[in-house]
């Protein structure tokens, strides 16, 4: 501004968790924060610089004074200020039903989804990828610390707890049967229908997407259909890089139960019959470790009957991968979807990793319909050693949000770990507001330890 001089600057930031109460600096407010010289931020409220838990509105004001030329004589300032409020609120919370396209209304081929996360409404930066981790309580106590997805070294195998899973639409499983091959929908409430000609469920056809250059034996190459294959080797190095670079945009559920006749009758699409698993034969130690920490979201808890039944299951793919690639597909989906983590300064992304409690074993030598058994097959499933070569799908037991950086993926031995070594931080991070910028009172919208997220609103 020719001619003036900045006289002062400051810098408010208010915080309130009540909607009805207007603006105010009056120590009586149910708003509380500091407004203060923007040179001077060491400056904190009274009684220390924490947030309350309960703050769910942010108000900020910036102004700068100036005295003009005119001013110098008549002692006028000119002030120039911006307010902004922000409503925080939780993002991609699992405690509410998911939104899946499930084709036309009363399409009679499907049933009602259980809870869950779509991956064709998330947001591009929160993804779905074809990686599932055994639940270990000790693993999930302090959101915010870092967690191993994958610790791979060529000599001494895997030392993590994660699995490679396959989102295709029909079984892997069941397709590679030495008795009676067949073709049987897979245990997930929607498959990836955002680049296949199949039109499933009222779905519309959508073109192929390109395939991934380092994704070998897709049969549709240099294209990639989303729905991915039914053979255990093809999505082993095809369809699992694939979702890596582009992230699932299927739909997985906690809570679709599989037992109603809405999925099981007709039969589903008109193939063979589902084979659904085996009831739990003994309460879950799962259940009982994960009521105590908040931010769990388990429908398939307490136990009861037909609790087996209750969240989708999917199948593993325990040979054929390539460690290195699948570093290579997580490095790529960043660089295309990440933004500058504030903490790391790199660019990062939030995944929602599954967690599985209990798994089934494959006998493709068996009786088509009865080829699926509990592992173990007596006894606590959730206490199973989850490297055991013999778990070939897994049940869907809860879910929570990482934040994976470029750094956090290395292959260089920077960490003195395997060839591929993978960690994330879990919890604490931030998301798409989503649907809970139009309904923020929803109490799944509410503020958690997991993912929240922030939107504009009008001030006063």
């Amino acid at each position: 501004m020719s001619g003036s001089s900045a006289l002062h600057s400051s810098l408010g930031v208010w915080f309130s968790s009540d909607p009805a109460t207007p603006f105010s600096e009056d120590p009586l407010s149910s708003w509380y924060g500091i407004t203060a010289p923007s040179g001077d931020c060491a400056q904190v409220p009274p009684g220390g610089d924490d947030v309350l838990g309960n703050a769910v509105y942010v108000r900020v004001r910036v102004a700068t004074g100036y005295r003009s030329l005119f001013g110098a004589t008549t002692g006028q300032q000119i002030e120039v200020a911006a307010n902004a409020r922000v409503r925080l609120t939780g993002a991609g919370s699992t405690s509410g039903p998911v939104a899946v396209p499930l084709g036309p209304v009363g399409d009679s081929t499907v049933g009602p989804p259980g809870i869950g996360l779509s991956g064709s409404t998330t947001a591009p930066n929160v993804a779905m990828w074809p990686l599932v981790m055994h639940y270990q309580p000790q693993d999930w106590t302090s959101p915010g610390s870092e967690l191993v997805l994958i610790d791979w070294d060529s000599r001494s195998g895997r030392n993590d707890n994660s699995l490679f899973v396959s989102f295709s639409h029909y079984s892997p499983h069941e397709q590679d049967a030495t008795n009676s091959p067949r073709q049987v929908h897979q245990l997930i409430t929607e498959s990836d229908y955002t680049g296949t000609p199949n039109t499933h469920h009222g779905h519309p056809a959508t073109g192929f997407l390109v395939s991934d250059p380092r994704a070998t034996g897709c049969p549709r190459a240099p294209f990639w259909d989303t729905n991915g294959v039914a053979d255990l080797g093809t999505t082993a190095t095809c369809d699992l890089p694939n979702w890596f670079a582009w992230g699932y945009r299927g739909s997985l559920s906690l809570g679709t139960r599989w037992n109603s006749a809405s999925w099981t009758g007709s039969p589903f699409e008109g193939l063979g019959p589902l084979e659904l698993p085996e009831e739990f034969t003994a309460s879950r130690v799962s259940c009982l470790n994960a009521a105590g920490p908040p931010y769990f979201t388990v429908p398939s808890c307490p136990d009861s009957v037909g609790s087996s039944n209750t969240g989708d299951w999917v199948e593993t793919i325990r040979s054929g991968v390539s460690y290195s690639v699948i570093a290579a597909e997580m490095r790529t989906f960043i660089g295309r979807y990440g933004r500058v983590d504030p903490s790391t300064g790199t660019l990062a992304v939030v995944v929602n990793v599954f967690i599985w409690d209990c798994g089934e074993s494959f006998d493709g030598n068996g009786v088509a319909g009865d080829r699926w058994e509990p592992v173990p097959s007596s006894g606590d499933c959730s206490t199973v050693d989850f490297q055991s070569a013999s778990i070939d799908r897994v049940h869907l037991f809860s879910v929570v949000p990482v934040t994976i950086s470029m750094d956090d993926i290395d292959t260089t031995f920077r960490r003195q770990h395997g060839e591929v070594y993978v960690t994330a931080r879990w919890g604490d991070a931030f998301g798409n507001a989503g649907g809970c910028a139009l309904t923020p009172l929803n109490p799944r919208c509410a503020v958690n330890s997991l993912m929240n997220s922030a939107y504009l609103i009008p001030d006063e």
